[in-house]
């Protein structure tokens, strides 16, 4: 959906990421409308495993949402670099990442978009994941989302 930057908020001195919107997806209004809903479900999220997303902004043309800035690398990054990863380490990974989806579940929206690309690993060895949030209770973004929405498994759990 678009490229995540480093950033200081100018007001509070705060280290954020801003995740900029490709412009293609901007100008569509439908996608923008999708993207604000996913924000909308993503702040309802409280847990230590879960990035929070702070708001959703557009500036000359540019849409934006600024969240929590995680020091780390992607999840792809470190299977990139090491291949496969220890077994505990890997366990260790996968609870974090449960942990944070079943507080999402407990709300009933459901992650859609879990792949290694929106885990990140931080100093602590895997704590924030983000990316599409979807209300399981109300369906509430089908009419502005693609054909299948469905949840799919992350191939990259079958792998290996």
């Amino acid at each position: 959906m678009g490229n995540v930057y480093k950033a200081k908020d100018r007001e509070t001195g705060e280290i954020v990421a801003l995740k900029m919107l490709k412009p293609e997806i901007a100008s569509d209004e439908a996608m923008v409308a999708r993207f604000k809903n996913e924000l909308l479900f993503a702040r309802r999220i409280t847990h230590k495993n879960v990035c929070r997303v702070y708001e959703f902004n557009r500036v000359d043309g540019v849409a934006y949402t600024s969240m929590e800035f995680v020091e780390g690398e992607s999840l792809r990054s470190v299977l990139n670099r090491f291949g496969c990863l220890p077994l505990r380490k890997g366990i260790g990974i996968a609870l974090q990442i449960c942990s944070g989806l079943k507080e999402a579940h407990a709300q009933g929206i459901v992650h859609r978009d879990l792949k290694p690309e929106n885990v990140m690993i931080d100093s602590h060895g895997g704590r924030e994941n983000h990316g599409l949030w979807h209300n399981a209770l109300h369906g509430s973004h089908h009419e502005v989302d693609r054909h299948d929405d469905r949840p799919r498994p992350p191939t990259w759990l079958l792998s290996r």
